[in-house]
Protein backbone atom coordinates (compact mmCIF):
# COMPACT_ATOMS: atom_id res chain seq x y z
CA UNK A 1 0.00 0.00 0.00
CA UNK A 2 1.10 3.55 -0.66
CA UNK A 3 -0.37 6.48 1.25
CA UNK A 4 0.45 9.89 2.66
CA UNK A 5 1.56 10.28 6.26
CA UNK A 6 -1.68 12.11 7.06
CA UNK A 7 -3.73 9.19 5.70
CA UNK A 8 -1.66 6.76 7.78
CA UNK A 9 -2.72 8.28 11.12
CA UNK A 10 -4.17 5.61 13.39
CA UNK A 11 -3.02 2.77 11.10
CA UNK A 12 -0.20 0.25 11.50
CA UNK A 13 1.70 -2.13 9.23
CA UNK A 14 4.37 -4.83 9.53
CA UNK A 15 6.96 -2.69 7.71
CA UNK A 16 6.89 0.99 6.85
CA UNK A 17 9.08 2.66 4.23
CA UNK A 18 9.41 6.46 4.29
CA UNK A 19 11.03 7.22 0.91
CA UNK A 20 11.24 11.03 1.03
CA UNK A 21 12.12 11.93 4.61
CA UNK A 22 13.46 15.39 3.81
CA UNK A 23 10.53 17.78 4.10
CA UNK A 24 11.54 21.18 5.55
CA UNK A 25 11.44 21.80 9.27
CA UNK A 26 10.16 25.29 8.46
CA UNK A 27 8.68 26.28 5.11
CA UNK A 28 10.83 29.06 3.73
CA UNK A 29 9.36 29.75 0.30
CA UNK A 30 7.38 28.45 -2.66
CA UNK A 31 3.66 27.88 -3.02
CA UNK A 32 3.33 26.47 0.52
CA UNK A 33 4.50 29.67 2.18
CA UNK A 34 1.65 30.72 4.48
CA UNK A 35 0.14 34.12 5.09
CA UNK A 36 0.49 35.25 8.69
CA UNK A 37 -2.29 37.44 10.09
CA UNK A 38 -0.55 40.12 12.14
CA UNK A 39 -1.81 42.81 14.50
CA UNK A 40 0.46 45.85 13.99
CA UNK A 41 1.15 47.81 17.17
CA UNK A 42 2.92 50.85 15.70
CA UNK A 43 1.50 53.78 13.75
CA UNK A 44 0.45 54.26 11.04
CA UNK A 45 -0.05 50.50 10.59
CA UNK A 46 -1.97 50.15 13.86
CA UNK A 47 -4.97 51.73 12.12
CA UNK A 48 -5.42 48.38 10.37
CA UNK A 49 -6.28 45.79 12.98
CA UNK A 50 -5.14 42.84 10.86
CA UNK A 51 -2.62 42.55 8.04
CA UNK A 52 -1.92 39.43 5.92
CA UNK A 53 1.89 39.16 5.67
CA UNK A 54 3.70 36.58 3.53
CA UNK A 55 5.86 34.51 5.88
CA UNK A 56 9.59 35.03 5.27
CA UNK A 57 12.81 35.64 7.22
CA UNK A 58 12.36 39.38 6.54
CA UNK A 59 9.63 39.38 9.21
CA UNK A 60 12.30 38.79 11.88
CA UNK A 61 13.64 42.32 11.35
CA UNK A 62 10.27 44.03 11.13
CA UNK A 63 7.32 45.07 13.27
CA UNK A 64 6.13 41.48 13.06
CA UNK A 65 9.05 39.75 14.81
CA UNK A 66 6.73 38.30 17.46
CA UNK A 67 4.36 36.78 14.87
CA UNK A 68 7.38 35.45 12.91
CA UNK A 69 8.66 33.54 15.95
CA UNK A 70 5.22 32.15 16.75
CA UNK A 71 4.65 30.99 13.17
CA UNK A 72 8.15 29.46 12.99
CA UNK A 73 7.55 27.49 16.20
CA UNK A 74 4.18 26.29 14.93
CA UNK A 75 5.65 25.10 11.61
CA UNK A 76 8.48 23.34 13.44
CA UNK A 77 5.98 21.52 15.67
CA UNK A 78 3.91 20.50 12.63
CA UNK A 79 6.99 19.04 10.90
CA UNK A 80 8.07 17.12 14.01
CA UNK A 81 4.52 15.85 14.53
CA UNK A 82 4.50 14.56 10.95
CA UNK A 83 7.79 12.76 11.62
CA UNK A 84 6.35 11.25 14.81
CA UNK A 85 3.29 9.93 12.97
CA UNK A 86 5.45 8.35 10.23
CA UNK A 87 7.85 6.73 12.69
CA UNK A 88 5.15 5.23 14.94
CA UNK A 89 3.22 3.36 12.18
CA UNK A 90 5.44 0.21 11.83
CA UNK A 91 4.90 -2.90 13.95
CA UNK A 92 8.34 -4.39 13.19
CA UNK A 93 10.46 -2.57 10.60
CA UNK A 94 11.03 1.08 9.74
CA UNK A 95 13.04 1.96 6.62
CA UNK A 96 13.80 5.62 5.95
CA UNK A 97 15.43 7.34 2.98
CA UNK A 98 16.61 10.95 3.21
CA UNK A 99 18.96 13.27 1.35
CA UNK A 100 22.45 13.50 2.77
CA UNK A 101 23.09 16.69 4.69
CA UNK A 102 25.66 18.99 3.09
CA UNK A 103 29.02 19.27 4.83
CA UNK A 104 28.76 22.20 7.23
CA UNK A 105 25.25 22.89 6.00
CA UNK A 106 22.39 24.35 8.01
CA UNK A 107 19.75 22.24 9.71
CA UNK A 108 16.84 22.69 7.28
CA UNK A 109 14.98 19.38 6.87
CA UNK A 110 13.81 16.49 9.03
CA UNK A 111 16.46 14.39 7.26
CA UNK A 112 19.14 16.83 8.43
CA UNK A 113 17.75 16.52 11.95
CA UNK A 114 18.03 12.71 11.89
CA UNK A 115 21.62 12.89 10.66
CA UNK A 116 22.62 15.21 13.52
CA UNK A 117 20.88 13.09 16.18
CA UNK A 118 21.94 9.58 15.09
CA UNK A 119 25.34 7.95 14.55
CA UNK A 120 25.67 7.10 10.85
CA UNK A 121 28.15 4.62 9.37
CA UNK A 122 28.67 4.63 5.60
CA UNK A 123 25.72 6.99 5.23
CA UNK A 124 23.41 4.55 7.03
CA UNK A 125 22.01 4.04 10.52
CA UNK A 126 20.85 0.56 11.53
CA UNK A 127 19.40 -0.64 14.81
CA UNK A 128 18.14 -4.15 15.63
CA UNK A 129 17.49 -7.03 13.25
CA UNK A 130 14.69 -7.31 10.75
CA UNK A 131 12.39 -10.12 12.01
CA UNK A 132 11.49 -13.04 9.76
CA UNK A 133 7.88 -13.07 8.64
CA UNK A 134 5.91 -14.97 11.26
CA UNK A 135 3.40 -16.57 8.85
CA UNK A 136 2.81 -20.28 9.53
CA UNK A 137 4.02 -22.69 6.87
CA UNK A 138 0.56 -24.11 6.20
CA UNK A 139 -0.74 -20.61 5.52
CA UNK A 140 1.88 -20.00 2.86
CA UNK A 141 1.12 -22.99 0.64
CA UNK A 142 0.75 -22.18 -3.02
CA UNK A 143 -2.81 -21.63 -4.12
CA UNK A 144 -3.13 -21.79 -7.86
CA UNK A 145 -5.98 -20.26 -9.76
CA UNK A 146 -6.56 -20.70 -13.46
CA UNK A 147 -6.26 -17.38 -15.26
CA UNK A 148 -7.05 -16.55 -18.84
CA UNK A 149 -5.19 -13.70 -20.51
CA UNK A 150 -7.09 -11.81 -23.17
CA UNK A 151 -5.73 -8.94 -25.22
CA UNK A 152 -8.18 -6.05 -25.39
CA UNK A 153 -7.87 -3.04 -27.63
CA UNK A 154 -6.98 0.11 -25.69
CA UNK A 155 -9.82 2.54 -25.15
CA UNK A 156 -9.25 6.27 -25.47
CA UNK A 157 -9.86 8.01 -22.14
CA UNK A 158 -10.94 11.59 -21.65
CA UNK A 159 -8.64 13.46 -19.27
CA UNK A 160 -10.00 16.65 -17.77
CA UNK A 161 -7.77 19.20 -16.08
CA UNK A 162 -8.69 20.34 -12.57
CA UNK A 163 -8.96 23.93 -13.79
CA UNK A 164 -11.49 23.05 -16.49
CA UNK A 165 -13.86 21.65 -13.86
CA UNK A 166 -14.45 25.23 -12.70
CA UNK A 167 -16.02 26.02 -16.07
CA UNK A 168 -17.55 22.72 -17.25
CA UNK A 169 -20.57 21.14 -15.55
CA UNK A 170 -22.62 18.00 -16.08
CA UNK A 171 -25.53 18.44 -18.45
CA UNK A 172 -28.17 18.33 -15.73
CA UNK A 173 -26.41 21.04 -13.70
CA UNK A 174 -25.03 23.03 -16.62
CA UNK A 175 -25.61 26.77 -16.58
CA UNK A 176 -26.45 28.57 -19.76
CA UNK A 177 -23.66 28.73 -22.32
CA UNK A 178 -23.88 32.53 -22.12
CA UNK A 179 -22.95 32.54 -18.43
CA UNK A 180 -20.22 29.95 -18.99
CA UNK A 181 -18.72 32.09 -21.77
CA UNK A 182 -18.78 35.11 -19.45
CA UNK A 183 -16.88 33.19 -16.77
CA UNK A 184 -14.34 32.00 -19.30
CA UNK A 185 -13.74 35.47 -20.73
CA UNK A 186 -13.48 36.92 -17.23
CA UNK A 187 -10.77 34.38 -16.44
CA UNK A 188 -8.99 35.23 -19.70
CA UNK A 189 -8.83 38.93 -18.82
CA UNK A 190 -7.61 38.10 -15.31
CA UNK A 191 -4.60 36.45 -16.97
CA UNK A 192 -3.80 39.48 -19.14
CA UNK A 193 -1.62 41.92 -17.21
CA UNK A 194 -0.32 43.91 -20.18
CA UNK A 195 -0.99 44.09 -23.93
CA UNK A 196 1.76 41.61 -24.75
CA UNK A 197 0.24 38.94 -22.47
CA UNK A 198 -2.71 38.13 -24.76
CA UNK A 199 -1.21 35.13 -26.56
CA UNK A 200 0.20 33.67 -23.35
CA UNK A 201 -3.19 34.03 -21.63
CA UNK A 202 -5.09 32.32 -24.45
CA UNK A 203 -2.51 29.52 -24.54
CA UNK A 204 -3.06 29.07 -20.80
CA UNK A 205 -6.78 28.44 -21.46
CA UNK A 206 -5.83 25.79 -24.01
CA UNK A 207 -3.33 24.15 -21.64
CA UNK A 208 -5.96 24.01 -18.89
CA UNK A 209 -8.44 22.32 -21.22
CA UNK A 210 -10.84 25.26 -21.15
CA UNK A 211 -10.90 25.91 -24.89
CA UNK A 212 -9.97 23.86 -27.95
CA UNK A 213 -6.91 24.66 -30.07
CA UNK A 214 -9.07 25.54 -33.06
CA UNK A 215 -10.73 28.28 -30.95
CA UNK A 216 -7.42 30.02 -30.27
CA UNK A 217 -7.65 32.58 -33.10
CA UNK A 218 -11.20 33.61 -32.12
CA UNK A 219 -10.14 34.35 -28.54
CA UNK A 220 -6.97 36.12 -29.67
CA UNK A 221 -8.96 38.37 -32.01
CA UNK A 222 -11.58 39.10 -29.33
CA UNK A 223 -9.01 40.05 -26.67
CA UNK A 224 -6.87 42.17 -29.00
CA UNK A 225 -9.89 44.04 -30.32
CA UNK A 226 -11.11 44.73 -26.76
CA UNK A 227 -7.69 46.01 -25.67
CA UNK A 228 -7.44 48.28 -28.72
CA UNK A 229 -9.84 50.84 -27.17
CA UNK A 230 -7.92 54.04 -26.39
CA UNK A 231 -8.79 54.21 -22.69
CA UNK A 232 -8.22 50.47 -22.23
CA UNK A 233 -4.84 50.72 -23.98
CA UNK A 234 -3.73 53.10 -21.24
CA UNK A 235 -4.79 50.68 -18.48
CA UNK A 236 -2.80 47.84 -20.06
CA UNK A 237 0.18 49.89 -21.26
CA UNK A 238 2.60 48.93 -18.50
CA UNK A 239 2.97 52.56 -17.40
CA UNK A 240 0.95 51.80 -14.27
CA UNK A 241 1.74 49.69 -11.24
CA UNK A 242 -0.73 46.79 -11.39
CA UNK A 243 -2.71 45.21 -8.54
CA UNK A 244 -4.55 42.35 -10.20
CA UNK A 245 -7.30 40.54 -8.22
CA UNK A 246 -5.89 41.85 -4.91
CA UNK A 247 -8.07 41.74 -1.81
CA UNK A 248 -9.20 44.79 0.17
CA UNK A 249 -9.86 43.88 3.79
CA UNK A 250 -12.02 46.00 6.09
CA UNK A 251 -14.34 45.81 9.07
CA UNK A 252 -18.07 46.22 8.54
CA UNK A 253 -20.40 48.05 10.93
CA UNK A 254 -20.70 44.91 13.07
CA UNK A 255 -16.94 44.63 13.47
CA UNK A 256 -16.66 41.59 11.20
CA UNK A 257 -13.77 41.29 8.76
CA UNK A 258 -14.91 41.59 5.13
CA UNK A 259 -13.11 41.17 1.83
CA UNK A 260 -13.60 42.85 -1.54
CA UNK A 261 -11.64 42.03 -4.70
CA UNK A 262 -11.69 44.41 -7.68
CA UNK A 263 -10.77 42.86 -11.01
CA UNK A 264 -7.99 45.34 -11.71
CA UNK A 265 -6.43 48.27 -9.85
CA UNK A 266 -3.71 50.34 -11.54
CA UNK A 267 -1.69 53.13 -9.97
CA UNK A 268 0.48 55.87 -11.45
CA UNK A 269 2.01 58.46 -9.13
CA UNK A 270 -0.96 59.67 -7.02
CA UNK A 271 -3.69 58.51 -9.44
CA UNK A 272 -5.51 55.23 -8.79
CA UNK A 273 -7.88 53.60 -11.29
CA UNK A 274 -10.10 50.65 -10.33
CA UNK A 275 -11.66 48.61 -13.15
CA UNK A 276 -14.25 45.84 -13.07
CA UNK A 277 -14.82 44.04 -16.36
CA UNK A 278 -18.25 42.58 -17.12
CA UNK A 279 -19.52 40.28 -19.85
CA UNK A 280 -23.26 40.54 -19.33
CA UNK A 281 -25.98 43.14 -19.33
CA UNK A 282 -25.65 46.33 -17.31
CA UNK A 283 -26.91 46.13 -13.72
CA UNK A 284 -27.22 48.80 -11.02
CA UNK A 285 -25.46 46.54 -8.51
CA UNK A 286 -22.28 46.63 -10.63
CA UNK A 287 -22.05 50.41 -10.28
CA UNK A 288 -22.57 50.20 -6.50
CA UNK A 289 -19.84 47.58 -6.33
CA UNK A 290 -17.27 49.83 -8.03
CA UNK A 291 -18.35 52.81 -5.91
CA UNK A 292 -17.67 50.71 -2.82
CA UNK A 293 -14.17 49.95 -4.11
CA UNK A 294 -13.57 53.69 -4.61
CA UNK A 295 -14.78 54.42 -1.07
CA UNK A 296 -12.51 51.75 0.43
CA UNK A 297 -9.46 52.93 -1.50
CA UNK A 298 -10.05 56.50 -0.34
CA UNK A 299 -10.27 55.26 3.26
CA UNK A 300 -6.85 53.67 2.68
CA UNK A 301 -5.44 57.15 2.01
CA UNK A 302 -5.65 57.47 -1.77
CA UNK A 303 -7.19 60.82 -2.77
CA UNK A 304 -7.40 60.60 -6.56
CA UNK A 305 -9.40 57.44 -7.21
CA UNK A 306 -11.40 56.75 -10.38
CA UNK A 307 -13.65 53.75 -10.96
CA UNK A 308 -14.87 52.23 -14.21
CA UNK A 309 -17.15 49.45 -15.37
CA UNK A 310 -15.91 47.93 -18.59
CA UNK A 311 -18.55 46.00 -20.55
CA UNK A 312 -16.04 44.20 -22.71
CA UNK A 313 -18.27 42.59 -25.34
CA UNK A 314 -20.21 45.82 -25.91
CA UNK A 315 -17.01 47.91 -25.91
CA UNK A 316 -18.65 50.25 -23.40
CA UNK A 317 -16.86 51.98 -20.50
CA UNK A 318 -18.92 53.52 -17.68
CA UNK A 319 -17.37 55.88 -15.15
CA UNK A 320 -18.74 55.33 -11.64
Amino acid sequence: RMMTIHKAKGLAAHTIIVPFCHWPLIESGGHKTPKVWCEPQEEPYAQMQLLPINYSHHMADSLFEKEFKQESQQMLMDSLNLLYVAFTRPQYNLIVYARKMKEGGELKTVGDLLQTCLEFKDDAFCMGDAPVDSCREEDSQDNYMEMAFVNEEGQTQFRQSNRSKDFIRDEENQESSYIQRGKLLHHLFELIHHQEDVERAVQSLINDGLIARDEKDNYLDFARKALAQEEVKDWYSGDYQLYNECSILFEDESGHLQERRPDRVVMKEDRVVVIDFKFGKEQKSYRKQVQEYIHLLKKMGFDKVEGYLWYVEQGEIVKC
